[in-house]
């Protein structure tokens, strides 16, 4: 199963979780931009505090890479992105990565 690289628009940044100090256990580096085809899966709305937030739950689909895992995060039109399951396609074709959306990028 080839993807079609026509299909992929959007820009996406993974950032490499790696270990920090005491007041931050774990720190994002920028690791790369790559290019992806978006798909959302769904959205819902809650409240917290009596504030409403929202949670969205996207596939991001990319070509083969061996450097990224669970603990990485994505980030992709101001918002921060938590790995839930990186799913190979293919034999080394490429990957699907689905993530949720936890918060506004800093």
């Amino acid at each position: 199963m080839a993807l079609d690289p026509g299909q992929m628009r959007d820009r996406i940044e993974i950032w490499k979780a790696t270990p920090g100090d005491w007041d931050h256990p774990v720190i994002f580096v920028h690791r790369c931009t790559i290019w992806c085809k978006v798909r959302y899966q769904s959205g819902r709305e809650f409240r917290e505090n009596s504030v409403a937030a929202g949670s969205e739950i996207a596939t991001f689909s990319i070509r083969w890479r061996d450097d990224i895992d669970q603990a990485d995060e994505i980030r992709f039109a101001g918002q921060r992105w938590d790995i839930a399951a990186i799913v190979p396609v293919g034999f080394k074709a490429g990957l699907d990565i689905n993530a949720r959306s936890i918060g506004p990028a800093p």
